[in-house]
């Protein structure tokens, strides 16, 4: 969540309008997608919307570091958890008001806050699937 929210305040900064509106675009496509309950679309165009947001910081270390964590990392599950594909969009949104009006610090501490709120929901589903030995 450091990292992200690190690469977040630098990137926004950087950012020109047609990355701004290309970061919109794609929170729009992951709005439609998620009507359709496309989990696999929300999942991919969740993974580009944070990549060319964190591409524009201009630190291909942190980019690196970035992506290896999000390998580690199951994604895939925060989608099915119930309550949490609505949540995220509200928090992309908010992130997007953020990057709009250029407030690198604002965008930062909702990254932040986004990252550790999908950490949390990855926790929950791992905690009560069914099968889970204790």
């Amino acid at each position: 969540a450091t990292l992200e929210a690190m690469a977040t305040r630098l990137a926004v900064p950087r950012l020109i309008d047609a990355d701004v509106e290309a970061l919109a675009a794609l929170v729009t496509a992951m709005r439609e997608a998620l009507a359709r309950s496309d989990m696999d679309q929300v999942n991919r165009l969740n993974t580009d919307w944070h990549l060319k947001l964190y591409s524009a910081a201009d630190n291909d270390v942190l980019l690196d570091v970035v992506v290896r964590l999000w390998k580690k990392f199951i994604m895939d599950v925060n989608w099915i958890m119930p309550g949490h594909a609505a949540r995220s969009m509200q928090q992309h949104d908010a992130l997007m008001e953020a990057i709009q009006a250029r407030d690198a610090e604002a965008a930062a501490g909702l990254m932040e806050t986004h990252i550790h709120s999908g950490e949390e929901t990855a926790m929950e589903y791992f905690r009560t699937r069914p099968g889970r030995s204790t």
